[in-house]
This record gives C-alpha cells, sequence and structure tokens, in this order.
C-alpha cells in the first residue's frame, strides 16, 4: 500500500500509514524538514517545491507513485486562515483587497488528477471551505473534524468520542521559531489513525464483495 503526502510538514497526516508499513512518500519544500543531517528530519520526506512547475513534473513522472492508494494534501493554510492576524482579515481591517495564493491548491488537484489515486484528501482550515468547495466544483467539504475540513473521495472516517485535539497538541508556538507553522498545522495522529482505518476496512469490503 502507498500513499503521498503533499506538503507534509512534520508528517502528522501520513504518521499512522507510515508506522502500519505503507510506503510513504512525504513532499515538503522546508528543508529543514527534508534533510537527514537536519536534527529536524522527518522520515520519507522528498524536497519538492509544489510551485515549481520542473519539481510538480518531477513528482509526476515518477512512475511508482502511480499507484499510490492515498494521496493526502495539506496546502498552506495561512491565507485562508480567518484568525486576527492573517493576511485576510488583516487586510479588510485596513480596507484592502486580499486574493489567496491558489497555485497549491491547484498543483495538489493536478497530481491527483495525474496520478488517479483510489482515495484522496485535500485537508485545510475552515476559512477555505468556501474558496475550496468553489474550486473542487461541490458544494461543501465531505467531512469536518474538528478544525479539519477535508474535500476528496475517502470513506467515512470515525473519530472515537473521546477524541480531544488538544491532547498531545504541541504549542510550543513560539514566534521566533523557524517550524512554527508547521505546528500548529501538524494533523493530529488520530485523525492519520483513523482514516488509514477506514481505508483498509473499506479496502478489504470491496475484495470480499
Amino acid at each position: 500500500m502507498k500513499m503521498i503526502d503533499l506538503f507534509s510538514g512534520l508528517g502528522g497526516a501520513s504518521e499512522a500509514f507510515l508506522q502500519a508499513g505503507w510506503d510513504v512518500m512525504r513532499v515538503e519544500n522546508n528543508p529543514l524538514l527534508c534533510h537527514q543531517n537536519s536534527e529536524n528530519y522527518v522520515p520519507e520526506t522528498w524536497e519538492f517545491d509544489l510551485k515549481d512547475e520542473r519539481d510538480i513534473l518531477e513528482l509526476i513522472h515518477m512512475p511508482y507513485w502511480d499507484e499510490a492508494d492515498l494521496i493526502w494534501a495539506s496546502p498552506p493554510c495561512l491565507e485562508f486562515s480567518r484568525g486576527y492576524n492573517a493576511p485576510a482579515p488583516t487586510a479588510e481591517r485596513e480596507g484592502q483587497d486580499f486574493e489567496p495564493d491558489m497555485e497549491p491548491l491547484r498543483s495538489a488537484i493536478r497530481i491527483i488528477k495525474e496520478k488517479s489515486p483510489k482515495y484522496w484528501v485535500i485537508e485545510n482550515v475552515a476559512g477555505a471551505s468556501r474558496i475550496f468547495s468553489k474550486e473542487l466544483g461541490v458544494n461543501a467539504p465531505r467531512q469536518i473534524i474538528g478544525p479539519y475540513f477535508l474535500w476528496g473521495c475517502f470513506p467515512h472516517i470515525s473519530m472515537p468520542r473521546s477524541w480531544n485535539r488538544k491532547e498531545g497538541k504541541t504549542q510550543d508556538w513560539n514566534i521566533g521559531d523557524p517550524l512554527r507553522a508547521n505546528k500548529r498545522a501538524l494533523v493530529d495522529f488520530e485523525v492519520s489513525r483513523q482514516l488509514l482505518r477506514s481505508c483498509l476496512e473499506q479496502t478489504q469490503l470491496t475484495e470480499w464483495i
């Protein structure tokens, strides 16, 4: 089983899959997370810039990953955030127009279309709901799990009643930390684990039928 994790950051979305023995390709442009000699290296992370046409084409033309069972994509969320200090609300308060950068999302859609995985998920924040839905040609996200808004083709993710996103979530978001944005955007391990379970159950059911 194979998974591609686009804009992978600290690898939260793919961690359960990696631990379960899947082949995982994490795609990230932050060199601090991609180089094995870095103290912040995240295993199985490849350095690609998904705003660079050459990198996109290189990724698309990697035949081994044409057979990916799942592609997850978490485009950078800052420009879609409705947080007080985020770019869009700041521009609104100053009476300025603001247009978020759609290139990362469109790159993710392009890669998903080229690779044609069995399942795919695009994740972002609540502020992206209207914009992403319009871009993807749907009325709303497929599923919302706490702060995670999910679009795509994937089996329903059933979270345990006891799940609390704040448990185990680092609050080490020092303004000077070069990984601050990655820590804030880290996908909760339980979301990864329950998506893995749902994919495996759906696959087994399909094969049995």
